[in-house]
């Protein structure tokens, strides 16, 4: 069995990371029909208001956290990254607070685990916009930008040693995805990216506290963002299709 461990760090957004929290248990009950074991592992802030709300949801799933300052945020997350370390994991997943994936993705990753690829992901994602109530299709950051979406990213344990655990430069907040594909490029690896195709697999939940927020998609990414009118039922989780339903309110 494969053991991945999924890697978020958590600030604010209760209600969203609620939504996130759901979809990532639902996704561990039917990991094993993959024949993989998730193992959930979080990075928190003591300064966090909703600190509490958060410790309470992992502590009744019985997921693995580390308590770390929240800024800057390369530091926090290489905190965490180095308590991860002590623990035993095939890959490392990356997840955000505001991403939900679809255990269909499992299956498109299937021949790159058979293969024990060191660094994959996915190159497009779903992005539901909660105040305009409207879903996108992003078709991948452009081509000399181009890299795997956060959300589902998959490191092999092996590239992280290679790099001596070293993924985020000290002091930095912003452009956390491109500093570690220039850690794990310089340490030898390429990336090999996928596409979700038909299959919704990824979806960014995107509220008003995102580091990239709706209108800077809407700005920077204009030529590879798509509105889309399609049929996500069954696609999700419960609490999530709520939310694509719009039944979700004050989801910061």
């Amino acid at each position: 069995m494969i053991r991945i461990a999924t890697f978020t760090t958590v600030w604010k957004r209760p209600r969203v990371t609620r939504v996130m929290m759901n979809a990532l248990a639902e996704l561990e009950k039917v990991a094993h029909r993959f024949d993989i074991q998730l193992l959930p592992f979080f990075v928190l802030s003591p300064n966090d208001p909703h600190k509490n709300t958060h410790l309470q949801y992992i502590y009744d799933h019985e997921w693995s956290w580390s308590m770390q300052p929240n800024s800057p945020l390369g530091d926090k997350a290489q905190a965490g990254l180095k308590e991860l370390s002590m623990r035993q994991f095939d890959y490392l997943m990356h997840l955000d607070t505001d991403d939900v994936l679809n255990p269909a993705l499992f299956r498109i990753y299937e021949p790159l685990l058979a293969r024990e690829r060191k660094w994959f992901g996915s190159v497009d994602k779903y992005i539901y916009d909660v105040a305009g109530e409207q879903l996108y299709y992003f078709a991948g950051y452009p081509a000399d930008q181009r890299m795997s979406v956060n959300g589902g990213r998959m490191i092999h344990r092996t590239a992280l040693q290679k790099c001596q655990w070293q993924q985020w430069t000290k002091g930095i907040e912003f452009g956390l995805n491109y500093h570690q594909k220039i850690y794990l490029e310089k340490a030898g690896y390429s990336e090999t990216l996928i596409r979700q195709k038909e299959t919704p697999c990824l979806l960014e939940i995107k509220t008003d506290l995102n580091i990239h927020t709706m209108d800077w998609f809407h700005k920077n990414m204009s030529e590879v963002l798509q509105p889309v009118d399609i049929d996500m039922s069954n696609q999700f989780d419960v609490e999530t299709q709520k939310l694509l339903s719009k039944t979700l309110e004050n989801s910061q």
